[in-house]
């Protein structure tokens, strides 16, 4: 039986990944970790396997925040925002547009979490 989370507007998760035909996820890791936003979780990425900052998954749809299966402390994550394009060229030349970002460096996700890289994310200042 799964207990429901009582969850806050930008709290962080894990939350269970979507199964194949066969109930199987590809890699064997079964969870996520997302941002709660108007009762959905929003997939996060981060941009090198090094990096501590998780950005939203732009290439991911969210998820019904009923899936969401571990808050992760809150007290322990940092949220800050980075400029969009690293705030130079045509998209955003004066640094105007930004996105959120959490660091998670002194978080512990669950061993049966997957973390996606997505290297085109990287903002080169």
């Amino acid at each position: 039986m799964h207990v429901q989370l009582q969850l806050a507007e930008g709290d962080l998760v894990e939350y269970r990944l979507p199964v194949d035909e066969a109930g199987r996820v590809p890699d064997g890791k079964r969870l996520g970790v997302g941002s709660v936003h108007q009762g959905q979780v929003f997939p996060l990425c981060k941009w090198s396997a090094e990096a501590d900052e998780f950005l939203v998954d732009e290439d991911a749809s969210p998820v019904d925040v009923a899936e969401a299966e571990r808050l992760l402390d809150m007290g322990r994550v940092w949220f800050s925002n980075r400029l969009v394009g690293g705030g130079m060229g045509p998209g955003n030349p004066h640094g105007e547009e930004s996105e959120d970002c959490w660091s998670l460096a002194d978080v512990e996700l669950s061993a049966e979490t997957r973390v996606v890289v997505r290297p085109e994310r990287e903002v080169w200042w």
